[in-house]
């Protein structure tokens, strides 16, 4: 099909590893947000890490990946490898997923964030074996 493709003149996308995408941005970012810039509660979280929290969050706008095709296969694997929900923003912190944006407001609430936060060391954080 590639094959076709390429003689077609239709350009396709390189491979795409979405477990070793998430992999390498939860080892770079301590904080990672997955959703799209459209939806209010990605929006909305964003802005409680930046404002509220002085945390600056990497946020990865699904909408705006340059290959459609590894939006899609990166949102299987999250909702596969998360809670199983088909819906947006995933919130990581300091390679763990902590939730979406309900368990997240409930996160800070709690206290428990701002430990997690204080407490990552994203120095010796492992190469976490699943996203």
């Amino acid at each position: 099909m590639d094959a076709i493709k390429n003689f077609l003149g239709i350009e396709t996308a390189p491979p795409f590893n979405p477990t070793d995408f998430i992999r390498d941005n939860l080892m770079e970012n301590k904080i990672l947000i997955i959703g799209k810039q459209t939806c209010p509660h990605t929006r909305q979280i964003n802005n409680i890490f930046i404002n509220g929290l002085q945390e600056t969050p990497k946020l990865i706008d699904l909408d705006k990946m340059e290959h459609p095709e590894h939006s899609n296969l990166l949102f299987r694997d999250l909702v596969e490898k998360t809670d199983r929900k088909a819906t947006v923003p995933k919130i990581f912190v300091c390679g763990e997923f902590i939730g979406g944006g309900i368990e997240t407001q409930k996160f800070i609430k709690e206290g428990r964030l701002q430990k997690l936060l204080a407490a990552c060391d994203m120095k010796n954080l492992s190469r976490p074996d699943r996203t």
